[in-house]
């Protein structure tokens, strides 16, 4: 025996520990290998609602509930024979029995110790009965929280389809009646007739500028206000459209309009235009609309110049009715105008400065209002562009002007001889009628199908060079129809065929499920004629069209021999077919040095034969093609040139081939 371990010493440390253990508020219970208590400290009494002499000596099952309480015995032996278990040393949930029969929640951790040869187990239980309760209040917060969440998610999805869907439906019509307006101004008119047709239009885009309002307010209310990045010229892509637009209505007012441009400022800067053109309209348009004499000017100063950025201070000044202090404060809210009258006075959605300050917020910018009643108004926009190196190629560029009429249409055998014909869907019978009349007058024959089965029917002939398709339609969507075609291209091996949406939809998602889709662009209802002669210049140039030939260079080649240069253009389109077929397999597998090889040997073959057009369609997708694989920064715009050049070599090889392309 150790000289400390005397009979009293280790009556006085098992004296120690009892106390300690009964100062535990956790139940500490130990059992034999029979399950029997040899021990329970006050906690274990206190949770369980026995006394002391009431606990010891019995079988631990008694302080457990159905049907733990008659398998607890089974588990002692299986241990004892195998040694395994999956709950000794671990802390795991069980429930106890009190007493009185309540069943409470604890949480047991077991051990175990050998003492005089004999298995003993001892297990620490606590009281969890309030931890659930807490947790369960936690889930149902949570529970209630998500709910409401879901609830808010549903009612601005219902928000969102409602206004897709009323936009869609306002739109269609729209397109019929601008685009009647836009051909019928094509026509020799009268002066009254032609002024008719300008208060006609001009009083349809107003309709369309109050429903843009309202959708631009939910988007940026919503968070969906999407920006488009593009190198802009401030000076003309943004501040002469927006005098231009409003130079007509200042001076039949007799107001002066004029600009103030710091020199300092960069030739191109990073912004969108479109948004950026919107606030300063919107600027604009209310300082000549509250103006009745006098004049309004928008200036420019540039604040500061790095590196990289530029800061600006758009001003609209004017010397209109003006505004008092506290109408001033209401006027950035939705749907509030200065006066109560002021909409059937001068017109309006009450949504405009809402919308501006929503959208120089997006970009970063500010807005500020300075003004008087009876001395004018000043509005300020403070923002931070960054510095562009050369100027982009803004697709909005240029379209306000009425396309030059091309040619003639051609009758449709024609355009199947020359690859040009054009098939439009859309259900409603209006806008096919329009969109037909359109694409005569730019020069182009068309055919049309009311949904997208039969689009595809019509397809299967190989006869059409471009598809111009609605996205909502009974029978077959536009979606769905693109991702056949692009599917059965695929299988076939064919050449892409350049597909163009033409939807009513609202917001820029669409356009993105569009691309998705298999699209390759996408144009707006309503649309004008400028903006689809955009898009058919870049997928369907008519002066692309037909095989392109430098005859002087083929005679020098041939020797003049007429069965030499037949030879040389047979082999020629011969190999033609086969890179037709190698550049749309590179294509759809988006095999960019695929697309490099094969361009550049279409180039090289048709320098070789002199096929002018179709090497500086092989030299373009080569060279955008090749910046995208090297890792070249490639904006949104860069990564377009390159499908457009995608596809402008196909429609130039299939000039050159035997059979139309499908």
């Amino acid at each position: 025996m150790h000289r400390n371990d005397t009979p009293a010493s280790l009556a006085q440390d098992q004296q120690r520990l009892a106390v300690m253990l009964d100062s535990v508020s956790d139940a500490i219970i130990t059992i034999d290998d029979q399950g029997i208590i040899e021990y329970a400290n006050r906690g274990a009494q206190e949770l369980f609602g026995y006394p002391s002499q009431e606990l010891l000596g019995v079988n631990v099952a008694m302080l457990m509930p159905a049907p733990d309480s008659a398998r607890h015995d089974h588990y002692i032996r299986a241990y004892l024979k195998t040694g395994q278990s999956r709950v000794m040393h671990h802390r795991r949930s069980v429930n106890g029995l009190r007493k009185d029969g309540t069943v409470i929640p604890l949480d047991l951790t077991l051990g175990q110790v050998m003492e005089n040869g004999q298995q003993k187990f001892t297990g620490v239980m606590r009281d969890v009965t309030e931890q659930r309760r807490l947790q369960a209040l936690a889930a149902d917060a949570e529970r209630r929280l998500q709910e409401a969440k879901d609830r808010a998610d549903e009612a601005n999805q219902a928000k969102s389809t409602f206004l897709a869907t009323m936009s869609h439906e306002i739109r269609t019509p729209m397109n019929g009646v601008l685009g009647a307006l836009d051909l019928l101004a094509l026509d020799h008119l009268s002066g009254a007739q032609r002024d008719t047709v300008g208060m006609a239009t001009q009083s349809a885009r107003e309709l369309l500028r109050i429903l843009d309002d309202i959708l631009d307010f939910s988007k940026i209310e919503a968070g969906r206000m999407e920006l488009r990045q593009e190198r802009t010229s401030v000076r003309s892509d943004v501040i002469d459209k927006v005098i231009a637009t409003h130079a007509s209505t200042s001076a039949a007012k007799g107001l002066q309009l004029a600009t103030r441009i710091d020199a300092a400022l960069a030739p191109t800067l990073c912004v969108d235009p479109l948004r950026l053109r919107q606030i300063l309209h919107n600027f604009v348009s209310n300082a000549v609309k509250f103006t009745h004499q006098g004049g309004v000017e928008l200036s420019l100063q540039v604040l500061a110049t790095t590196t990289s950025a530029q800061t600006l201070r758009f001003a609209v000044r004017d010397t209109g009715i003006g505004i008092s202090a506290a109408d001033q404060a209401r006027l950035f809210h939705p749907f509030v105008q200065a006066e109560g009258d002021t909409t059937r006075r001068y017109g309006g959605s009450g949504l405009g400065l809402a919308i501006c300050m929503g959208l120089a917020a997006s970009m970063g910018g500010a807005i500020t209002m300075h003004s008087a009643p009876g001395v004018g108004t000043t509005m300020l926009l403070e923002l931070t562009l960054p510095i562009s190196a050369r100027p982009g190629d803004s697709r909005l560029a240029g379209a306000a002007m009425p396309p030059p009429r091309v040619r003639p249409a051609p009758g449709v055998d024609q355009a199947v001889r020359e690859h040009s014909l054009v098939l439009v869907v859309d259900d409603h019978a209006t806008n096919r009628t329009i969109l037909l009349r359109q694409l005569d007058a730019l020069g182009y024959a068309a055919e049309s199908a009311s949904n997208g089965l039969e689009a595809l029917a019509l397809l299967a002939s190989g006869r059409h060079a471009l598809l111009i398709s609605d996205c909502q339609m009974p029978e077959m969507d536009g979606y769905t129809l693109a991702r056949t075609i692009r599917r059965q291209e695929a299988e076939h091996q064919r050449p892409a065929l350049p597909i163009i949406a033409f939807t009513a939809n609202a917001f820029a998602g669409d356009a993105e499920r569009a691309l998705q889709a298999g699209m390759n662009d996408y144009l707006a209802k309503p649309t004008t004629m400028a903006a689809l002669h955009a898009v058919l210049k870049r997928y369907l140039p008519i002066g692309n069209s037909a095989a392109s030939l430098d005859e002087a260079h083929l005679a020098q080649l041939s020797g003049g021999d007429t069965a030499l240069r037949a030879a040389i253009l047979d082999e020629f389109r011969a190999a033609c077919e086969v890179d037709a077929l190698a550049l749309a397999a590179a294509g759809k597998h988006a095999d960019l040095d695929g697309m490099v090889h094969v361009a550049h040997r279409i180039r090289g073959a048709a320098r070789a034969v002199g096929a002018v057009s179709l090497a500086e369609a092989g030299a373009q997708l080569e060279q955008q093609a090749r910046a995208q694989r090297d890792g070249q920064p490639v904006s949104a715009n860069g990564l377009s040139a390159t499908a457009a050049a995608l596809l402008r070599l196909h429609t130039e090889l299939a000039a050159w081939r035997r059979v139309p392309p499908p």
